[in-house]
């Protein structure tokens, strides 16, 4: 899936940092693939407007900034903004270049 590998990894690590129970750890990962649900038929809709060039530039921003906010300020909210992040920026990213 991409940059999204980077979450089963980093919630080990998050876990630890931030001493959460196993249930809490296990929603970041699924916070990434809840959006994919809520978010992929909008993103169609969306690129059917707008074009798929532009989906896919503006899913690379998104997922380039959810990379990027936790390193910024490191807490437990700055690290779930990034996984919502990553979890939009990809599915646009998937809706939109996987048809080219």
């Amino acid at each position: 899936m991409g940059f999204v590998d980077i979450v089963g990894v980093a919630t080990g690590y998050i876990k630890q940092d931030f001493d959460l129970s196993d249930g809490v750890a296990q929603l970041l990962p699924s916070m990434v693939f809840i959006w994919f649900a809520l978010v992929s038929i909008p993103t169609s809709i969306f690129q059917a407007r707008k074009g798929k060039k532009i989906t896919v530039i503006i899913g690379m921003i998104i997922t380039g900034l959810g990379l990027l906010v936790p390193f910024i300020v490191y807490s437990y909210i700055t690290v779930v903004l990034g996984f919502v992040m990553l979890g939009i920026g990809n599915t646009l990213l998937q809706v939109s270049a996987n048809p080219l």
